[in-house]
């Protein structure tokens, strides 16, 4: 008896530490004209920094996989913050063009995939991104297909397994 309420203080803790978390996560503060030091400040480390076409940098703070958002915030050669945009949107998704987009050109887009799953025998490497697509009620995950050239073969979405395992006829958070 005594191990089972050991294990459900160790998950209730984990759960706290896990919400906590999440709850202070807020990219309010960060907006046009904020300093990379006062970003770094507010939100910490990017997960992610890329270089843009045209010189800009490019920081993703991304919360997947149970967040399930990656805000990308651009700033310019001065330092200064030009946009913040949560990029984890069916707007976005509808981006990615398959034979015209590469790996680097969706990680640019959506940021760093939750994971990433290597089919040899197919010449396939899939990426997942948790979602939370805007028009759809459920939770999601976007698949992208790269093919051994690194270009975009095919992209989709699927209910989100584990999340509707966990939640069967529960509210969405």
């Amino acid at each position: 008896m005594k191990k089972s309420s050991g294990l459900l203080i160790a998950l209730a803790t984990m759960a706290a530490g896990l919400v906590s978390g999440c709850a202070t996560f807020d990219m309010s503060s960060v907006v046009p004209g904020t300093s990379v030091a006062q970003v770094e400040a507010a939100v910490g480390q990017p997960t992610d920094k890329f270089t843009a076409p045209g010189g800009d940098s490019v920081w993703f703070y991304s919360r997947l996989p149970y967040g399930r958002v990656a805000y990308a915030v651009r700033i310019g050669a001065d330092g200064k913050v030009l946009n913040v945009e949560q990029r984890l949107t069916e707007e976005n998704t509808k981006k990615i063009v398959a034979g015209k987009m590469t790996r680097e050109d969706v990680r640019m887009l959506l940021g760093s995939p939750n994971y990433i799953t290597n089919y040899p025998r197919l010449n396939v490497e899939t990426w997942e991104y948790p979602m939370v697509p805007g028009s759809m009620s459920l939770w999601m995950m976007l698949y992208v297909d790269f093919s051994s050239d690194g270009m975009v073969r095919d992209s989709w979405y699927t209910v989100d397994p584990v999340r509707n395992y966990l939640f069967v006829g529960g509210e969405k958070s």
